[in-house]
């Protein structure tokens, strides 16, 4: 799912198709606007990615709820959402954590299962997110600035998988993009063994 709206809404559908060509690995997909979403559609599906492009763009109702009830694995990407923790309630006790703003700290590095990705200084759009309950929620990686100051960058609590940025966007070759491409395994094939083969 995808957005559509503001200046830079004609974006929301690259970044999908750019989506679409790392899950074909997994199987079929379909891409569309977030804003054409129907209820219920979580449930036909083995898992949902949704990519927050355009900052407050408007999230249908049926949408938001049917991420709270998901009983398939969900990965959202960056922007809106607050939107979903507005939605519910109870979404910091639940999911562990409370979205902040974004930083203006410049972040150099991702950190994932110890190694140092680049990430490009000029890209200032993590999301903070507060509140951290450990015991409810994973931090998969980290987000660094050269002080050696750590962000949670990529969480997973219960179904929800939620990446503080929007990684297909300033992709470099050691980029912190290898990230979504790694957690993609978890979110559509789990039990794939792990193959070292360089």
């Amino acid at each position: 799912l995808y957005d559509q709206s503001g200046d830079s809404g004609y974006l929301g559908e690259l970044y999908a198709m750019a989506m679409g060509t790392l899950v074909s690995h997994f199987g079929s997909w379909r891409a569309e606007p977030v804003g054409q979403y129907r209820a219920g559609e979580v449930a036909h599906t083995r898992a949902v990615i949704y990519i927050g492009s355009s900052y407050d763009e408007p999230l249908p109702k049926p949408f938001l709820d049917d991420v709270r009830n998901a009983s398939c694995p969900v990965l959202w990407l960056a922007d809106n959402i607050w939107q979903l923790s507005a939605a519910a309630p109870d979404f910091a006790a639940h999911y562990g954590f409370t979205p902040g703003l974004y930083t203006k700290t410049p972040l150099t590095k991702v950190v994932y299962k110890g190694v140092h990705l680049d990430r490009d200084v000029e890209n200032t759009s993590v999301l903070q997110l507060l509140d951290l309950n450990v015991q409810v929620t994973s931090v998969l990686a980290w987000a660094e600035a050269k002080n050696g100051r750590q962000l949670p960058w990529a969480v997973r609590s219960h179904e929800l998988f939620y990446i503080a940025e929007n990684p297909l966007a300033f992709i470099g070759p050691t980029d912190r993009y290898l990230v979504l491409c790694d957690v993609l395994f978890d979110l559509l094939a789990p039990d794939t063994p792990e193959r070292h083969r360089a």
